[in-house]
């Protein structure tokens, strides 16, 4: 078998965590009368996951797909604004 073990990945990621700073911020930054949030890598996975699901599951019945696909992009763009853009994100180094 090549590579870390399981063990040796979650010891790797846990310390990897415990060292990065806590620089996230937890509340939006405003910038020109704009709040833009930035939410860590997984919770924005979850995010988008959520208003895709959350479109499939309340339109499947009721609109056709083509139609949903317009709801989702619809939404995540509306997401999108209020995320900072991932220069934003790295001009803070949370990339």
């Amino acid at each position: 078998m090549d590579g870390p073990t399981k063990e040796e990945r979650l010891a790797h990621d846990t310390m990897q965590r415990e060292e990065r700073p806590e620089r996230m911020p937890k509340y939006p930054e405003h910038v020109d009368g704009r709040a833009f949030w930035y939410p860590e890598h997984d919770d924005l996975i979850e995010k988008m996951m959520d208003i895709v699901a959350g479109n499939i599951e309340n339109s499947r019945e009721c609109q056709h797909g083509r139609e949903i696909l317009d709801d989702v992009i619809a939404d995540l763009k509306q997401y999108r604004g209020t995320l900072a853009t991932p220069e934003q994100y790295h001009e803070k180094g949370l990339l």
